[in-house]
C-alpha cells in the first residue's frame, strides 16, 4: 500500500529487500545474522526450537526484539515491538551499533582457519 508496507514472498529479492530496509522482521535463523552483519535494527521471531540461544544472544546484547514465537506469533508483542523501533530512532541506531560490535562478517574467514589448521593444511 501506500504506507510503505508489502509482503514479498520472492526469495531472490531477499538481500536487496534486506538492504533498503529501515526495520527487518526475521526467524532466529541465518538470516537474522545477515541482517546484523548489514546493521539493520530488527525483530526476530524465533520459531523453532533450535533457534532458543538467539533469544538469548538478541536480549544480551540488546542487538534488535526477540521474540518466542515457538508456541505461535504473540500478535500484541510483534506491534509492540514495532512501535518501540520505529518510534526511537535512537534504539535502531544503538541496536545496529551493537551488532556491528557482535558480527564482523569474518566468521567465513575464521571457520575456514580452523579447518585447516585442524587438519595440518595451515
Amino acid at each position: 500500500g501506500g504506507d510503505g508496507r508489502r509482503l514479498v514472498r520472492e526469495t531472490a529479492a531477499l538481500p536487496e529487500l534486506m538492504c533498503d530496509a529501515a526495520l527487518t522482521v526475521t526467524g532466529g535463523g541465518t538470516t537474522l545474522w545477515e541482517t546484523c552483519c548489514i546493521g539493520r535494527p530488527g525483530i526476530a521471531l524465533v520459531w523453532v526450537e533450535n533457534q532458543r540461544r538467539t533469544l538469548g544472544i538478541v536480549e544480551e546484547h540488546r542487538t534488535g526484539i526477540a521474540i518466542d514465537a515457538r508456541s505461535g506469533v504473540p500478535i500484541e508483542s510483534l506491534i509492540e515491538a514495532f512501535r518501540t523501533i520505529a518510534g526511537d530512532a535512537r534504539l535502531g541506531e544503538e541496536m545496529v551499533r551493537r551488532q556491528r560490535e557482535l558480527i564482523d562478517g569474518k566468521g567465513a574467514v575464521r571457520v575456514a582457519e580452523a579447518l585447516t589448521s585442524q587438519r595440518g593444511f595451515g
